[in-house]
């Protein structure tokens, strides 16, 4: 129930993991700046790698309030 609540299916009230996706906010030019800064070869995996830290916050976040 938890998750269902934060989840993106929620139009109005759902966790956008904005700190964790921090490459989001980028310009597209500069992505692959960063993305060499980083040492990653390709762009498309930090994004992704990124959107896997936002999902694993996400179940981190809800067991905490189920163990409660």
């Amino acid at each position: 129930e938890t998750i269902e609540r934060i989840s993106k299916s929620n139009t109005k009230k759902n966790f956008i993991g904005a700190r964790y996706k921090s490459t989001a906010y980028v310009k597209k030019e500069f992505l692959q700046e960063i993305a060499d800064r980083g040492g990653y070869e390709d762009k498309s995996l930090i994004k992704k790698s990124l959107e896997n830290i936002a999902d694993f916050m996400k179940r981190l976040l809800v067991r905490r309030f189920e163990i409660v």
